[in-house]
């Protein structure tokens, strides 16, 4: 049976010198195992590339230029190749590399949080010095990140690791870039010019990353807010990489409560790394090595507190005994991490309402032994300890980070508190007051559909229909609050804005409910012989929202909004009503819709019944409404309509098709299209869009695009809606489409316009 090169047995051979010792690592390209080099007896890492993978050419020659690029670069920051071939007997290409000690970058934030300043200049001093000698010899990583850069253990006496370049198999040779089209990097680290225009791709390409690496380094997060936030999608995160304003380095760190950690003018380096004109940065990685030196002089020193990269190489973790209730748990945990990091990742409730934020005294811990191997109090713990009057050893978890063995109790402790697995996530969020709208939707015709179909078609349509009517709700700033079966609650106003606002988003998103539940009957007939009838009711008025469930950190709403908007559904359906709405409803649009019939709606025992109104559309046309409805149609093709449009586009002007010589098109249809799904999704936020849209529209001058330039892309737009939708694309809907574009482009012009242009583009 021939061997797998993921599961070679040790004694194997490979290229006639490496014999196997064990297996190392699994990663996506190969298996690297641990090998001992016959001729010297010195140990190898060799990385042998996967059975599975050899037929993919492409994968094939990346593999090989992992080799080739590791022998090229003469830096003692690189990876040293030994060897390379493709064994005989199993036909598979192998790398010998130098076997390294340590941890990567990556492992070391997850584990301490932030890197001190000393050690990340000394991380960042030789990783130019990789860099350095790569763009020499003409190539450029293209994915530098944290898990690409190892802390390799030093042989050098007085430096603590030797920081080593991994992955040059994805590397572009500078030789060889003109015409390549892949896509490489990872995206929240990755060049705007990566994703755009390839021949842009050189030195500086990396220096992006250095930039947003130095920054994680020092604060412990990711400069991108959409890299940690869980609910955010790629498009979110394309947004801040490609089009959103990018903030100075200290505002992002404020937001995050972690300036503190950035020395006094970082905010210019920064920018002279993370700005998306590749002629702003730094010419070199030497210069941008260079030019951070000044600002980390008061730094020079090595730290003596806090959390030490040297610390990697002794004892690793160290030993966190909790006493509690006549119990003694001990748990091992990486150096560096807070108690309450601790705690969570072992399950050992723990209480935390501000969620770390050293807000609150929930998560307070009194030190039994091992004072000394903890960080400092940070400055907000300070302000606590101050006020409450805390002896030395009574500590916050969330802000006391080990640096050794130490042995503590809790302090805030339930008498009945959990002890199930899923324990250490309680925690508790502080409660507000909101006024918001209520919007109820459920399937009336669900009984006739459960009676008359198979369990397993009626679970299937319930969940393609709760996909209809998720999107609505989303796009238009609605949370879904609860589902049951068939019954959505989703609740607008939630994040604090005016009761007009969430009136109008609620309505936006009952019509498009509406029409989208209208089209999906279609197929649902064509397909299982059933349609849906469904019914809407919209209540505004007040709820408390604070944290019930354990264990759940989202914010339930407390009050009876939902129930009288299900009360209002209820009673619109027994006349008739599509989308019915109670009176408070009405007094906040006032005069903006157009009503229906009037219908009673039955109250609770004590409570005043009052009268519903049907609701069936805005007076006016609601050209936000129009175009976020007519573009869902369009986001299934979206690479047509683009095709449709550029091609448009470079008939009315070969001027602006010049603009676009030696640019990725694949590339840019879709990001023409992401650009635009994100614009049309925050029509109904346009303060939050407008620094999007100034950004665009000083990036487009600096291609060369002109104010004339607009009116031209406006009907190439139209032009390419007109040619999908046909004769639905209505003079009404056309309208609505230039009355949108004539905003959004009056802004990007606005942004950019030289003296004297004028603003005329629709």
């Amino acid at each position: 049976m021939a061997l797998s090169s993921e599961h070679l047995p040790s004694g194997t051979v490979i290229g006639g010198d490496f014999t196997i010792v064990r297996r190392l690592a699994e990663g996506g390209m190969g298996t690297v195992y641990i090998a001992v080099q016959q001729g010297t007896g010195a140990q190898r890492a060799l990385k042998v590339m996967r059975s599975s993978l050899l037929d993919d050419t492409s994968l094939y020659q990346r593999f090989e230029q992992e080799a080739r690029v590791g022998s090229l670069i003469k830096s003692d920051h690189v990876v040293h190749v030994v060897s390379a071939g493709v064994d005989d007997a199993l036909g598979i290409p192998w790398i010998a590399m130098e076997l390294l000690e340590g941890r990567d970058l990556g492992a070391a934030l997850k584990e301490q949080g932030v890197i001190e300043p000393s050690d990340a200049y000394l991380i960042l001093s030789q990783l130019c010095h990789a860099l350095t000698a790569a763009h020499e010899v003409g190539v450029v990583h293209r994915d530098l990140k944290p898990e690409n850069i190892f802390l390799a253990a030093s042989r050098t006496v007085g430096m603590p690791f030797v920081v080593k370049a991994l992955d040059f198999g994805v590397a572009k040779l500078l030789s060889e870039a003109k015409g390549a089209t892949m896509l490489i990097g990872t995206p929240s680290y990755m060049a705007p010019e990566q994703s755009q225009r390839t021949e842009l791709i050189g030195p500086q390409t990396d220096l992006w990353a250095l930039g947003l690496i130095f920054f994680r380094m020092l604060t412990g997060r990711a400069f991108w807010r959409a890299v940690d936030d869980v609910e955010a999608s790629p498009a979110m995160l394309l947004r801040e990489v490609l089009v959103d304003p990018i903030p100075p380095a200290s505002t992002r760190a404020a937001e995050y409560k972690r300036d503190q950690k950035l020395p006094e003018g970082f905010d210019d380096w920064f920018a002279r790394c993370v700005t998306r004109d590749i002629n702003d940065r730094f010419p070199t990685a030497a210069s941008a090595h260079a030019a951070l030196a000044p600002l980390l002089a008061a730094s020079s020193e090595r730290a003596t507190t806090g959390v030490r990269l040297t610390s990697t190489f002794g004892p690793a973790t160290a030993k966190v005994t909790y006493r509690d209730r006549s119990e003694k748990i001990i748990v091992e945990a990486p150096r560096g991490q807070s108690i309450l990091d601790v705690s969570l990742h072992n399950r050992i409730p723990h209480a935390r309402a501000c969620n770390g934020k050293a807000q609150c005294t929930t998560c307070r811990v009194a030190i039994l032994d091992g004072s000394e191997h903890l960080s400092g109090r940070s400055e907000g713990e300070s302000v606590i300890a101050k006020e409450e009057g805390w002896p030395d050893n009574i500590r916050l978890a969330c802000q006391a980070r080990i640096r050794g063995d130490v042995a503590l109790r809790r302090l805030v402790v339930d008498a009945d508190e959990p002890r199930d697995p899923g324990a250490g996530a309680a925690q508790t969020l502080p409660a507000v007051e909101r006024s918001v709208v209520a919007l109820f939707c459920g399937i009336r015709s669900f009984r006739s559909l459960a009676l008359g179909s198979y369990p397993h078609d009626v679970v299937h349509i319930v969940t393609r229909y709760l996909r209809q009517i998720g999107e609505p709700i989303t796009s238009n700033r609605g949370t879904v609050e609860r589902s049951a079966g068939e019954r959505v609650v989703a609740l607008f106003g939630t994040d604090g804005g005016s009761p007009l606002e969430a009136a109008t988003d609620a309505l936006r998103a009952s019509l498009r409910i509406a029409a989208r539940i209208k089209h999906f009957n279609q197929s649902l007939v064509r397909t299982f012989g059933h349609e849906l009838e469904i019914g809407l009711g919209l209540h505004y008025g007040s709820v408390v929202m604070g944290q019930i469930h354990p264990g759940k950190a989202h914010l339930t709403a407390l009050g009876d909004v939902d129930e009288i908007a299900m009360r209002v559904e209820r009673a619109a359906h027994a006349a008739g009503v599509l989308i019915g709405a109670s009176p408070a409803f009405l007094r906040v649009l006032q005069h903006e819709v157009r009503t229906g019939t009037s219908f009673h709606v039955e109250t609770r025992p004590g409570e005043t019944p009052f009268e519903a109104v049907e609701i069936i559309d805005f007076v006016k046309p609601d050209a936000v409404l129009i175009v976020q409805s007519t573009f869902e149609r369009v986001a299934p093709r979206a690479d047509e309509v683009a095709r449709h449009f550029y091609e448009q586009l470079f008939e009315l002007s070969t001027e602006v098709e010049g603009l676009f010589d030696h640019v990725n098109m694949q590339a840019q249809r879709k990001m023409l299209m992401d650009v635009l799904a994100i614009a049309v999704r925050s029509l109904d936020r346009l303060d939050e869009l407008l620094p999007t849209l100034r950004e665009l529209g000083r990036r487009h001058a600096r291609y060369g695009v002109r104010v004339a330039h607009y009116k031209i892309v406006g009907e190439a737009l139209l032009g390419a809606l007109g040619q999908y939708f046909q004769s639905d694309f209505t003079p009404e809907v056309e309208l609505a489409w230039r009355e949108i574009y004539g905003i959004l482009a009056k802004t990007m012009i606005d942004a950019s316009k030289g003296p004297g242009e004028q603003v005329a583009v629709a």
